[in-house]
């Protein structure tokens, strides 16, 4: 408590003395007083009932004081920056977004889903969805989950100003739940490797931090070869297009092919969402099954295109274990608003059952 700022003590002490003997409707003692009380500028004094306003906790009419407001439903929010009604709009966040609702709702909580209109290789500051902006200034929300997003930092930044708890996917949550891809990865270049396939590509996803942070699928993979003492060729590096664009990955897969003159034996596509692309490509560049190992990484149970048209190893993410995760984690937070909620760590599993060889 000592290490923040003087007008955040003051409004945490008000806070607590409202919730104790004030009725909803009461109004404070006045701002002179109070300052007096405890003994600080009448600035610092304003500050601390400006941050009570934000979280919901007061009302402040101009000539007339500040009042306790009055109790309203609140409700735990999850946040899906994406725009749902895009065709190119991810399967494994909507699901993520409506599995994490009903197990909250199964606690007893009251949900809200705040669907956004961000759009596919796009990037904003702000949340687009006016409804959550509303609810998060009104004092409405109680947590919140924030999924990934074109606009996750900007929504976690809101509510770290309005002290409400967020469980999310991004860095910078009170509690992550974060995706492992390299346990997949690692076994995806021993199998190609074993098989004496030693150039491999990767179509990857770049929007993770933007074009000037590597993502950590890209990252994985760079580990993956040096463990074998080797380095991917930067032209067999792919990532510049969002997958959920229309032929994204059919043209990722041709800049990859026509690059060099020298071929990668083993390509490696990195979102369920550009795998029907790739196999609408093979026959336009001329390249044939079993010609090159293809290995991919998708949620499990759901391929959006249907089954692979070509032999493709898949790597899975179960969407399930990532909602508990982020249902669990979020009642932790409101359980223990300032302890530490560990991270938790959703692998990618390759399994006998994800293979589609096509024999």
């Amino acid at each position: 408590m000592r290490n923040e700022p003087l007008h955040l003590q003051i409004a945490a002490l008000l806070e607590r003395e409202i919730a104790a003997g004030f009725r909803p409707g009461e109004r404070l003692p006045g701002e002179r007083a109070l300052a007096r009380r405890f003994g600080v500028s009448q600035l610092t004094l304003s500050k601390a009932l400006a941050v009570l306003a934000e979280k919901g906790r007061v009302d402040r009419r101009h000539g007339s004081g500040t009042y306790v407001r009055e109790p309203g439903p609140r409700w735990l929010g999850v946040m899906l920056e994406s725009n749902i009604g895009c065709e190119a709009s991810s399967y494994f966040h909507r699901f993520v977004a409506q599995r994490s609702r009903e197990l909250l709702e199964a606690r007893g909580y009251l949900t809200r889903l705040y669907a956004g209109f961000g759009t596919p290789g796009t990037r904003t500051e702000a949340p687009t969805c006016r409804d959550f902006r509303h609810d998060l200034e009104a004092g409405a929300l109680a947590g919140i989950i924030a999924l990934s997003g074109t606009a996750n930092s900007g929504a976690q930044a809101l509510a770290r100003r309005r002290g409400v708890p967020v469980a999310g996917m991004a860095e910078g949550a009170d509690a992550r739940v974060s995706v492992d891809y390299r346990p997949a990865i690692g076994a995806f270049v021993d199998h190609a490797l074993a098989r004496g396939r030693r150039r491999l590509a990767l179509l990857d996803w770049a929007e993770e931090g933007g074009p000037e942070r590597e993502s950590a699928l890209r990252r994985s993979f760079r580990e993956a070869l040096a463990g074998h003492g080797l380095e991917p060729a930067p032209e067999w590096l792919r990532g510049d297009l969002h997958p959920g664009l229309p032929g994204a990955g059919w043209e990722q897969l041709r800049e990859i092919w026509t690059a060099t003159p020298e071929r990668p034996e083993a390509v490696i596509i990195g979102d369920e969402h550009l795998i029907a692309d790739v196999g609408a490509a093979l026959p336009t560049l001329g390249i044939t099954p079993g010609e090159v190992l293809f290995y991919g990484l998708g949620t499990r149970g759901q391929l959006r295109h249907g089954i692979p048209s070509f032999p493709l190893e898949l790597a899975e993410l179960d969407a399930e274990a990532v909602a508990v995760a982020l249902a669990e984690s979020l009642c932790a937070l409101l359980r223990e608003p300032r302890g530490p909620v560990s991270p938790v760590v959703i692998p990618y599993r390759w399994e006998a059952a994800c293979s589609f060889n096509h024999v």
